[in-house]
């Protein structure tokens, strides 16, 4: 087991147990969400006879072959632990929203909605002041609709209509 004394090249990673075809690893930190899903995405992709899974509540991987005749070595998967890390972030695809994110998010307009019809009354009606309800609702995210200018769409000229006289 001489092969345990490898220097990791990650820094705070150590071998606790190895197997032929396995190898359990310990870290100094947690691995964290996106780090974890890098080296799992990696090692997915690099190697997929591999399976690879987290233990000690993310402190640890066990990195174990499908096959019990393919011997793994100590250098070859820090080295693939190393290509993980050196990796860049890793961009999927966005979750879709959850059910409290959706409802926030009407919440949110139904908001914006009020507080700009109450702007609205304080600035015709002189009991109530319209500016704060305005502010609250651009603090809210409403922001006036695109000028023509500032969309690229040119106005249309006006056409005779069939119902004119001339």
């Amino acid at each position: 087991m001489s092969s345990l004394n490898l220097k990791p090249p990650i820094e705070g990673a150590e071998v606790v147990h190895h197997l032929t075809h396995r190898i359990r690893i310990r870290f100094q930190e947690p691995l964290a969400g996106p780090q974890l899903n890098r080296i799992l995405h990696h090692f997915q992709q690099s190697c997929p006879a591999l399976a690879i899974r987290v233990v000690s509540s993310g402190f640890g991987l066990v990195i174990q072959a499908s096959d019990f005749q393919l011997k793994l070595e100590i250098s070859e998967v820090y080295n693939l632990l190393l290509e993980a890390y050196e990796a860049g972030p890793l961009q999927t695809v966005a979750p879709p929203p959850t059910v409290l994110e959706i409802g926030l998010e009407k919440t949110r307009q139904s908001s914006i909605k009020l507080f700009l019809g109450l702007a609205i009354a304080g600035w015709i009606l002189p009991i109530l002041p319209g500016t704060p309800f305005f502010l609250v609702a651009w603090w809210l995210g409403w922001r006036p609709p695109a000028k023509a200018e500032e969309t690229g769409v040119e106005p249309q000229p006006l056409t005779r209509s069939a119902w004119s006289d001339s």
